[in-house]
């Protein structure tokens, strides 16, 4: 287990696997967790998408699936594509993915496999959770429009400890808002268009920082990348982008990319060693 029980979901996989009788293997490192599934028999592993992307960077190109791995779950950000079929080609073909957080537990959970052809979904929202998309008014908004998101569950809190600022604007009726954009289709299909406060209004036109990573993310060369936007000169936001390459960078095919995303293409590209990522693997855009 990479996000171990210092970490919400992490601590619940705990005591499930405790509970059915398992073992619990506590690894940080790319190559630890690739001994513990080889020497030590891990047959689930728990990641964010930036431990993933450094584990599959270890395991041998064309080794095949690991022996004796069952499942990958993804976890605490959205899995890109790009990784998806490198973890897929190397791990095996059972990643799923979920999505949820520390206020309401898990809210959605899906075979990875199962949302081809589904640009942001996340999975289906569990039995015993309730999702909504509501406009800025608290009104539902019909199934597949993209809003507000908000839910409830047997696993949510009701507030946070001694904040009552913090929890007047998370808790609001009975319902957990989150913070993210998306939508819930009739089939209880839950997609994530991203965070509320990270779309960047360029001039009126809104920008979601996803789209643009996961057209940077297809470039070759390009190991990790974020968009995210930066006061211009006149006040009017830009879109900018931070991107980790290793290696060589293909660089007509990001021009190529940059042309196709219009006037979401970012203003400024600029190259770091690095990106700055919370412990449970987000990317810190404000850093």
């Amino acid at each position: 287990v990479h996000m171990g029980p210092w970490t919400n979901i992490g601590f619940r996989h705990t005591l499930r696997a405790l509970y059915a009788g398992g073992a619990i293997v506590l690894a940080r490192k790319p190559d630890e967790l690739l001994r513990a599934v080889e020497q030590r028999g891990v047959n689930y592993l728990l990641l964010a998408p930036a431990a993933l992307a450094a584990l599959v960077d270890v395991v041998p190109e064309r080794g095949g699936p690991l022996h004796g791995l069952e499942w990958v779950e993804v976890t605490g950000a959205y899995l890109p594509q790009v990784l998806y079929e490198r973890a897929r080609e190397r791990l095996g073909p059972s990643i799923v993915t979920s999505y949820g957080s520390s206020e309401a537990g898990n809210t959605a959970w899906a075979l990875r496999s199962d949302l081809e052809g589904l640009p942001g979904a996340v999975g289906r929202v569990l039995p015993d959770v309730t999702v909504e998309a509501v406009d800025d008014e608290d009104r539902p908004l019909p199934p597949g429009e993209t809003g507000i998101l908000r839910l409830r569950g047997p696993g949510s809190v009701k507030g946070y400890w001694r904040d009552d600022e913090a929890s007047a604007q998370a808790f609001r009726g009975g319902w957990f808002y989150p913070g993210d954009l998306g939508s819930v289709a009739a089939d209880r299909m839950l997609t994530i268009a991203g965070r509320a406060q990270d779309v960047i209004n360029v001039g009126g036109n809104k920008i979601h920082p996803r789209v643009i990573e996961e057209a940077l993310l297809a470039v070759p060369g390009v190991a990790d990348a974020v968009a995210f936007g930066v006061p211009g000169a006149n006040g009017i936001p830009e879109v900018w982008a931070a991107l980790v390459v290793p290696g060589e960078l293909a660089k007509k095919r990001l021009e190529e990319t940059c042309r196709q995303l219009g006037y979401a293409a970012p203003k400024r590209i600029v190259r770091v060693a690095a990106l700055p990522r919370n412990p449970t693997g987000k990317v810190l855009r404000g850093e």
